[in-house]
């Protein structure tokens, strides 16, 4: 066994939202919605502090989910589910704020 399936057994053992995601990979009925229940709201909630708006944060929470859902059948669990989740949303939120900071000179000139 590598160190990186230990450590998945090991993370499965004690999160109990890795086995909720590793259901959805191996695409259990109902898994993904129960992930998603568990963590919108507090998805958005984070993301309104990052972006400063309820529809991007509410935009950028759908797009979350999306990803994780089209990554769902390479899931491995190397860390918490939320770390993984968080580290996704913590990245389109930036990515989308370095976009919004390049449309505003632009349209200032307009």
């Amino acid at each position: 066994m590598s160190s990186s399936d230990a450590l998945g057994q090991q993370l499965e053992a004690r999160d109990p939202d890795v086995r909720l995601m590793l259901q959805v990979r191996d695409d259990v009925q109902g898994a993904f919605e129960v992930l998603v229940e568990r963590y919108q709201d507090r998805l958005v909630g984070i993301l309104v502090h990052l972006v400063d708006s309820v529809e991007e944060a509410e935009d950028l929470t759908q797009e979350a989910f999306l990803r994780i859902y089209r990554a769902r059948k390479g899931y491995r669990p190397r860390a918490k589910f939320s770390t993984w989740l968080y580290t996704i949303a913590n990245n389109l939120a930036l990515n989308h704020l370095r976009a919004k900071g390049r449309q505003r000179p632009s349209a200032k000139r307009n």
